[in-house]
């Protein structure tokens, strides 16, 4: 295999180890494609001109251009007319005196900065990040109670009152090398005692900005969450007595995050798998 060949296949392997090429071009055929168009545009040195070249053992021969052809050249060096073949050449000396390697030298650069930029694209459309969430919960309660007495007998109204706020603490890294945006969701879960099904009790969202590599945390406090427990005692005149309790208002039932890039779901935590089922997924996007 000549060097030539042997530098693009090396091109070649390096640009198939990529993901999926952007470009429907293979990078053989953009290499094809600019070489055909750099042709050309080569300038041979004119006739009588000065020309140097290297021979593969190294040797350096400097002389008046004579002749040149596709396959050689010929000098006047040191009073005598030389000629050599171009495969008694050194490559480096080439590309100044012939169309095809000239064009193949350029080619190759070309194919180089496009598979550099290619390279970048690809890693500026990568999106990889990641989310770590873990909570806290605080507490408070108080409780009141009304007496009321009517002819029949009286009433012990008792009312415990449970508050509860709940507060994440959120960490967003960036684990590409490059700068990226992010969307960050989230939400917080409550059973509707009236109703008696989960609802959405709180939600928001924030744009985030990450240099490569880096990492923020944030804090996200629910709204509060009320029950309300309330218990009835009747004692009647006669000394019968009933007791009846209802609860009302909302209790917590956990949360989703939800980190985006676009419309791409990079990362999602939830306090139970439950919330990461696709229909409750919907909802909440």
């Amino acid at each position: 295999m000549t060097t030539k060949n042997m530098i693009l296949c090396g091109l070649l392997v390096g640009f198939w180890m990529l993901a999926v090429p952007a470009q429907s071009e293979d990078l053989k055929a953009y290499y094809e494609k600019q070489k055909a168009e750099i042709a050309p545009t080569f300038t041979a040195p004119e006739l009588g001109s000065e020309v140097t070249v290297v021979l593969l053992d190294g040797q350096e021969r400097i002389g008046v251009l004579k002749q040149l052809t596709d396959n050689g050249v010929q000098l006047l060096s040191d009073g005598a007319l030389v000629t050599f073949r171009k495969h008694e050449l050194l490559e480096g000396s080439c590309p100044q005196l012939f169309a095809e390697d000239y064009a193949h030298v350029e080619a190759i650069k070309r194919t180089r900065a496009y598979k550099q930029g290619h390279s970048k694209r690809v890693r500026d459309n990568t999106h990889t990040a990641s989310l770590s969430v873990s909570s806290k919960n605080k507490k408070s309660s108080s409780s009141e109670t009304e007496n009321k007495e009517v002819e029949e007998g009286s009433w012990d109204i008792n009312t415990k009152t449970r508050n509860m706020v709940k507060t994440l603490t959120v960490s967003i890294a960036n684990r590409t090398t490059h700068a990226d945006s992010y969307t960050l969701k989230w939400y917080f879960f409550a059973q509707d005692l009236d109703q008696d099904s989960i609802v959405i009790q709180s939600r928001g969202s924030e744009e985030i900005e990450l240099e490569g590599k880096q990492q923020v945390k944030r804090e996200i406090v629910s709204k509060e969450y009320t029950t309300d427990t309330i218990t009835r005692n009747w004692v009647a005149c006669c000394g019968k007595s009933t007791s009846s309790q209802k609860k009302k208002g909302v209790e917590e039932r956990g949360y989703l995050v939800i980190l985006k890039c676009g419309d791409e779901v990079l990362d999602q935590q939830a306090s139970s798998k439950s919330y990461l089922d696709p229909d409750w997924l919907k909802l909440c996007r």
